[in-house]
């Protein structure tokens, strides 16, 4: 989430460093790293290399993709569940469903 949080354009990937994603999820910038590393191996991040011609190595950029296909999957899934939630919104909104219910309910 905090990767997906620096990226503010669809035509820019994000590159915080790990410095800034450690200190904003109060980790210590090695466990930011394996982190990563487990979200590539998952396949949901990709790390790209970022070169600068007179500072060297620069922070990586994320390629998110991966976590876009799999947020694109589940969004079906999602869907319905809203969907049943409205309609048990509508269901006790509607006048005189609580009573219909109680009414229906085995007294126990």
């Amino acid at each position: 989430m905090h990767l997906a949080d620096y990226w503010w354009d669809v035509d820019r990937k994000p590159w915080p460093s790990k410095k800034s994603l450690a200190e904003r999820m109060n980790l210590k910038p090695r466990r930011v790293q394996t982190i990563i590393a487990e979200l590539e191996k998952a396949g949901l991040v990709r790390r790209v290399k970022r070169h600068s011609k007179h500072r060297g190595q620069l922070s990586n950029e994320y390629d998110l993709s991966g976590l876009v296909l799999k947020l694109q999957a589940l969004e079906p899934e999602f869907r319905k569940a809203e969907e049943a939630v409205k309609e048990a919104r509508r269901q006790v909104a509607r006048p005189g469903a609580r009573l219909r219910r109680a009414v229906q309910t085995p007294a126990g």
